[in-house]
């Protein structure tokens, strides 16, 4: 899947990456739907995400279409489209919003329009800090809970949970964080049970990030993203993932096997429940999490600053 599917990039950027690759993809500036192509922002093996606007209406919008040789694959277009009635269906405010669906057969074309973020991805603010305030990596990861809360009782399990696919929106008049979940590519949904591998074979997820059922190919459930998010509040909190090696297979072993080094303050202790090995140790479900870290913000005494 793309990196960062609905990121906008800045103007400048944005437009140079259109010119540049004007002559490559014959779809720019081409219509589909009312949204006339007008840059390319992401490419992955299953999708292009290009940012459009509306012909009648002006209105910008990030476009994700599945890739035409696809197309006549039944299974990629049903789990397509799936994958953008979970989020249009989900309708909360920290999970990017999905507008419409399209689908031109005759066109080979699948595409869904989305809100066009602007800001950056949680990816970029650790490669640019490495190590985030405590305050502020409880609040974004308050918000992916409550984005969590609302897929998992939809039966939804979004299986990706990484700082790539975490939004941190820019801010508004307010100056108040807003985090944005995106990209529910590779998500289980409860209504359409399928094997924990992707249309294309790969491994489900991403091995920093995974949890130990999910290593394991045994079934999983809103949990899993639960230690998904465990991994990523110590990236932030230690500048780096508890478990890496350059060998997949050894970091799926590191998650089945390895405890997670200790963190210390209020925060070290939750982590440190979202990455039990086993789902039963784990917090039950988003909203306790999201209710630990609300205790934790609200308290404010004390440090916040994990060490490992």
């Amino acid at each position: 899947m793309p990196d960062n599917p609905v990121k906008a990039q800045d103007p400048p950027a944005a437009w140079a990456l259109q010119r540049a690759d004007h002559m490559l993809d014959p779809l720019l500036g081409t219509l589909v739907g009312p949204y006339r192509l007008l840059g390319l922002l992401g490419v992955g093996g299953m999708s292009r995400v290009y940012v459009g606007r509306h012909v009648h209406l002006g209105r910008r919008a990030a476009i994700k279409l599945l890739a035409p040789a696809l197309i006549a694959d039944t299974q990629a277009v049903s789990r397509f489209f799936h994958e953008a009635r979970a989020a249009a269906q989900a309708q909360c405010p920290h999970i990017v919003e999905v507008y419409d669906f399209i689908w031109q057969p005759k066109r080979r074309l699948a595409a869904y329009v989305m809100e066009l973020l602007h800001g950056r991805d949680l990816r970029a603010s650790l490669h640019a800090e490495r190590v985030l305030e405590a305050p502020f990596a409880a609040q974004v990861a308050l918000q992916v809970c409550r984005a969590l809360r609302v897929l998992h009782a939809t039966g939804v399990v979004h299986r990706d949970i990484k700082p790539e696919n975490i939004f941190l929106c820019e801010a508004s008049m307010s100056d108040e964080l807003r985090v944005k979940l995106i990209d529910l590519g590779i998500a289980k949904f409860g209504y359409a049970p399928v094997a924990h591998r992707t249309m294309l074979g790969a491994a489900v997820g991403s091995p920093p990030y995974m949890s130990p059922e999910a290593a394991a190919a045994q079934p999983l459930d809103g949990r899993a993203d639960l230690y998904s998010l465990g991994i990523v509040m110590y990236e932030m909190l230690a500048g780096r993932v508890p478990f890496a090696s350059e060998r997949p297979s050894e970091v799926a072993r590191m998650h089945l096997e390895q405890p997670a080094p200790a963190l210390e303050g209020a925060l070290g202790e939750v982590i440190a429940r979202c990455l039990m090995k086993s789902p039963g140790e784990r917090y039950p479900s988003a909203a306790e999490l999201e209710r630990a870290l609300r205790r934790i913000i609200d308290r404010g005494s004390g440090p916040l600053r994990a060490v490992a």
